[in-house]
């Protein structure tokens, strides 16, 4: 049984629905499993519908405030969700992690999640972590940047 729901409420289609499909101006710009749309937005909309206003990063954190620094929205899936991947960046890479936002879900069987974090050191350490996390299958968006 196949049942369409239209909807701006991202609970209901995070509690209902198996997959979703994102319009804009009539148009669907993004489309795909709840879990897989949830965990790895590509569109901008799709981005302020699942971001939500209730997850918004506080402005004072968008001033620079330290040389090599990047503020950044981590998202996670699955089993990622489970590892302490923010200490093993810190202890591997030599970054500090300055956490501002986070939250998880679990989407029918899989768990998704997102971390709002500022990470400074040195541009090698930052780019070390971003790739370890990558390996890891967490994607990241950098927000804000600042380098010396």
């Amino acid at each position: 049984m196949t049942i369409v729901l239209i909807t701006h409420d991202m609970e209901v289609v995070k509690r209902v629905c198996n997959r979703v499909a994102v319009i804009e101006a009539g148009k669907i710009v993004e489309k795909g499993l709840v879990f897989q749309v949830f965990a790895e937005p590509q569109h901008p909309t799709t981005k302020h519908f699942i971001q939500g206003s209730s997850h918004e990063i506080p402005e004072e954190f968008f001033k620079p405030s330290s040389p090599n620094r990047k503020l950044l929205r981590l998202r996670f899936k699955g089993t990622a969700a489970s590892e302490p991947l923010i200490s093993q960046i810190v202890k591997k890479y030599h970054v500090d992690a300055n956490i501002l936002l986070g939250w998880i879900d679990r989407l029918q069987t899989t768990t998704v999640g997102t971390l709002s974090v500022e990470l400074t050191g040195t541009a090698e350490g930052i780019a070390g972590a971003l790739g370890y996390l990558a390996e890891k299958t967490v994607h990241h968006e950098v927000l804000q940047q600042h380098e010396s």
